[in-house]
Order: C-alpha cells, then sequence, then structure tokens
C-alpha cells in the first residue's frame, strides 16, 4: 500500500505542474493609461488584489509607459509590507517575498510559488533608478507611489495622488475541488499503469 501511495504521490505533482502550464495568465491588477514620465528615481508603488476569494501565483509585474507599453530595468522586490528604507537595503528589507529574475521580454518574472491572497496589499520596488509613467489624481485608489533619488536615500511614499502605471498578471491557483478531481485522474492513471505492468510480466 505504501509504495502505491509513493507512486501517486510521484504521478500528482506532475499532473499538478500540467494543469498549471494550461492555465493562461491574465491581467490580476493594473493602473494604465499614463499622463507623463516620473523623473529618474528608484521607484515603488503598493497594489491591493481582487477580493474574489481566490489566491492566485504571481507570474510577472510590468512598468507601463505613456502608451502603455513595458518599461524596466534591474530586479524588482516583491514584499508584503510597506519598506522606507533605502534601496541598498531591500535585499535584507523585513517582509521581502520575492526577488524578480531580471527584467526580459517586456516583464518582471517570477519563479514559482509567488503566491498572492486576495484582497491583501503587496508592494514593489526597483534595484535601479529608471523612468516610468506615472497617473494623477488618485487615478489608482488602491496602492500608493514611492520613490528614492538616490541608493543610500530612503524611499518615501507620496500622498499627492501621484501612482505608478503598472500591471501585474497571474494565474488562479485550482479549487481543492480541482485538486481533488486531479488526484482522481492520477489515480487512475496509475491503475492503468499497473495493469499495463501486470500484463507485460504475464
Amino acid at each position: 500500500m505504501k509504495s502505491h501511495l509513493k507512486s501517486l504521490a510521484g504521478f500528482l505533482p506532475a499532473i499538478l505542474a500540467l494543469y498549471a502550464g494550461s492555465v493562461s495568465a491574465q491581467t490580476l491588477v493594473q493602473n494604465n493609461n499614463a499622463s507623463s514620465y516620473s523623473s529618474v528615481l528608484f521607484t515603488g508603488q503598493s497594489f491591493l488584489t481582487p477580493d474574489d476569494g481566490t489566491s492566485d501565483l504571481m507570474t510577472g509585474f510590468t512598468w507601463l509607459d505613456m502608451s502603455n507599453a513595458p518599461m524596466g530595468a534591474g530586479s524588482l522586490y516583491l514584499l508584503d509590507q510597506e519598506y522606507l528604507g533605502a534601496p541598498s537595503g531591500i535585499t535584507s528589507a523585513a517582509g521581502l517575498l520575492a526577488t524578480s529574475s531580471a527584467y526580459s521580454a517586456g516583464s518582471y518574472s517570477f519563479g514559482s510559488g509567488v503566491v498572492l491572497a486576495p484582497d491583501t496589499y503587496y508592494w514593489v520596488y526597483t534595484s535601479t533608478s529608471q523612468q516610468i509613467g506615472n497617473t494623477f489624481g488618485n487615478a489608482y485608489g488602491d496602492g500608493f507611489y514611492y520613490s528614492s533619488s538616490a541608493s543610500g536615500t530612503n524611499y518615501t511614499m507620496n500622498v499627492g495622488g501621484i501612482d505608478a502605471t503598472f500591471a501585474v498578471t497571474a494565474s488562479a491557483i485550482p479549487e481543492p475541488s480541482t485538486y481533488a478531481a486531479l488526484a482522481g485522474l492520477a489515480a487512475l492513471g496509475l491503475a492503468a499503469w499497473r495493469r499495463k505492468r501486470s500484463q507485460l510480466r504475464a
């Protein structure tokens, strides 16, 4: 029995990975239609995930320019709390959840396992000073824009209604019932494999 369970445990991750790969990433949160560009600064932005009761696997983050095209450089740091220290110290910041891969193909990408809970605030900060698009008049009401003029200068939160333009992409994590169904498929696959192996031995 234990050997059967071990075999099932081996099948299940492969099936779940296949399922996850088939679920396309979609825009989870965004603020677009920039009115201007920022100065060349180290930049941060907080955002709120949808209150839909579903956790999501974060796949990417993109700063947007005035035509909503991607822009960016360096790496991006994702935190679950506000950071008001200097950019040079962010790699040891409290609440650091993940560091992106290098900026590539229009987006900061994240490895597997970066889960965003629903109705939750998150913060992102850059490792490189750069320009990004901005909106005004509190166009994005669910977050704040942060900036720092130098690597050793603390971030400050802007309270004047300025926000960065950005997009967060993610894939929905399957509901428990979906995992149960996938586990059932894995069990059926294991049973079929055992029957075939028995026939070959016979």
